[in-house]
């Protein structure tokens, strides 16, 4: 017996959720009257085959304006992240010492969660900001103590493994090191294999051994 979704006219509800999802990738910003569930042939629908409900049309409706509010958030985390690697381009940053840039990072993804992770993964590897404040922001990231977010903190890591900067993949195999998670070898592997850079080939695979030595460890 078919649910509710497989008896409505799902043509309509893919194209925009796969629309929508599209947008919020890119980081664009959704019309609020984007009029998705008016279209025409909801209206002229056969009711007698398709058996409509109007929790159908409140299920989209709640859908896109989820996915509007994501987009227009991550519009906002980006701005506001673009302005942070903007104002630390000339900052001096040492190792273990905070500074105002990792503390305005951490306070932004407080702020703004997951989605201040897209938007600083976004402009990392856009390859538009300076490679001294990613590898910084990526530490930050790395000693997040959230296991709600090592999924996200975790591709993001990855995805800066195949910066063009080596400063920017050390720090995000450093990242990785740090969070400890056995999952991540497949892709320290990958950045092993095509590392160019002699001493962060040999950094990435005391990553690597560290990962295989965790993965060993009972549970």
């Amino acid at each position: 017996m078919g649910t509710l979704v497989d008896k409505a006219p799902k043509k309509h509800i893919l194209e925009f959720l796969f629309q929508a999802q599209e947008d919020i990738e890119r980081g664009a910003k959704l019309l609020l009257d984007r009029p998705i569930w008016r279209a025409p042939n909801w209206t002229l629908m056969d009711k007698e085959n398709y058996s409509w409900k109007d929790s159908i049309v409140e299920s989209v409706k709640a859908d896109y304006s989820t996915l509007t509010l994501n987009a227009q958030l991550l519009e906002i985390a980006t701005q506001q992240a673009r302005q942070l690697f903007a104002s630390a381009r000339y900052e001096l940053f040492e190792d273990g010492m905070d500074s105002a840039f990792s503390n305005a990072v951490l306070s932004l993804i407080e702020k703004y969660g997951e989605i201040a992770l897209e938007a600083i993964s976004s402009l990392i590897m856009s390859q538009s900001v300076a490679t001294e404040a990613a590898g910084e922001a990526l530490k930050c990231v790395a000693h997040i103590r959230d296991r709600a977010t090592v999924e996200t903190r975790m591709r993001l890591l990855k995805h800066a493994l195949r910066h063009k900067s080596a400063l920017v993949r050390d720090s995000a195999a450093l990242g990785l090191a740090s969070i400890d998670d056995p999952r991540a070898m497949p892709d320290i592997q990958r950045a092993i294999a095509r590392e160019s850079v002699d001493e962060l080939r040999r950094a990435m695979v005391q990553v690597l051994e560290q990962l295989k030595e965790t993965a060993r460890e009972p549970m």
